[in-house]
């Protein structure tokens, strides 16, 4: 056999060997009416969400930025937090049942960066190995929003991103808080990947203590996107009643610092505004459900 002779059958193997691997990648792609893992939990294609019982707490703090002031006291209705941030595994079981069909679009999430946890091979999206139950980064508000809006449609429940005093009163432990600085303690290093102890890189979901609601992460390991947009008058003049943000503007809010901060920016009361194309590794988010 010469040379082209060889080159030619080598390319056909590749290309069997190429077809093969989407096939079989395409047939064990997730699928939310037959998948038995599809419950809920971090293990799993369904967050898992915790009660918070609806209560009063005083919002934002005198120790902080300007924004943070005044403190004043926000009433909410009861509500379902999820327990852990949203993992690639959860997040990518939403980009691939958008095929066929309906499009994923480039705003939503950066899967083109070889160095994400969720890369797009051919029309599909996988996980990195090993990286199933770190949380979903490199994910836009607009993402997030998209993947709420898919559970909303796929369960019949009422699912979104948390308003930023719901995510505040969960941080601070609802009805059952301690009041601590951190969201479940007072020590930092107990409860949140951060600047210090990190490694400077986040961590997989429920690696650290929970708060008093059994809630895992909200201060450190990635800053959470909010259903409000951000003003930074906002607490002058918020509703007292299940407040929803301001109608309009050109930033969304973050909160829960993330795992290059130091300690004084991963308290409960810290507020993030970035524009909702942001799509970077310090950002992921988790879901309420009303």
């Amino acid at each position: 056999m010469n040379l082209t002779h060889f080159g030619v059958l080598f390319a056909f193997c590749l290309s069997i060997l190429n077809g093969y691997s989407e096939n079989l990648y395409e047939n064990n792609l997730p699928n939310w009416e037959i998948n038995s893992q599809f419950t809920k939990g971090r293990d799993t294609l369904l967050p898992e969400i915790v009660l918070v019982e609806g209560g009063s707490f005083k919002m934002g703090s005198r120790y902080g930025e300007i924004d943070e002031e005044p403190i004043h006291e926000i009433d909410l209705a009861t509500f379902y937090m999820g327990r852990y941030e949203v993992t690639n595994q959860q997040f990518c079981a939403f980009l691939n049942a958008r095929h066929p069909g309906k499009k994923v679009l480039k705003s939503w999430v950066n899967a083109t960066d070889v160095n994400n946890d969720i890369i797009k091979v051919g029309k599909n999206y996988r996980v990195m190995p090993g990286r199933e139950k770190y949380p979903a980064t490199s994910v836009s508000w607009f993402g997030a929003s998209a993947y709420c809006d898919w559970l909303r449609d796929k369960t019949g429940d009422k699912y979104r991103l948390p308003t930023e005093a719901e995510w505040e009163y969960t941080a601070k432990g609802g009805r059952k808080t301690h009041n601590y600085v951190y969201s479940g303690s007072e020590i930092l290093m107990e409860v949140a990947w951060f600047a210090w102890n990190s490694e400077a890189t986040f961590h997989e979901v429920g690696g650290k203590r929970p708060n008093e609601l059994g809630i895992y992460d909200m201060c450190g390991n990635v800053q959470e996107w909010c259903n409000d947009w951000y003003s930074d008058t906002y607490y002058s003049d918020t509703e007292r009643v299940n407040p929803t943000g301001p109608e309009h503007g050109t930033e969304v809010v973050a909160r829960g610092g993330h795992w290059s901060l130091s300690i004084e920016y991963v308290r409960n009361d810290d507020r993030y505004k970035y524009k909702p194309t942001k799509m970077d590794n310090t950002v992921g988010f988790r879901v309420v459900r009303e």
